[in-house]
């Protein structure tokens, strides 16, 4: 379970990938990086797509390439 009060829930992100680029791993990162999570992540034609379990304030998404 996440963490309570103004938070949302399952936020889909996707992004464009450079050329010839594939994730590895996508790891978000809390407010002032005390806490570290790994996510599952998938690409299509070029790009990443990715679900935030849950966001209060901002989280850092932090995708490691090949």
């Amino acid at each position: 379970a996440g963490p309570r009060g103004n938070t949302v829930s399952n936020v889909e992100v996707n992004g464009e990938l450079p050329n010839g680029k594939r994730v590895q791993q996508v790891t978000l990162r809390t407010l002032g990086g005390a806490q570290s999570q790994t996510v599952s992540s998938r690409t299509e034609q070029g790009r990443v797509y990715f679900t935030v379990p849950y966001l209060h304030t901002y989280i850092l998404a932090i995708l490691e390439l090949a």
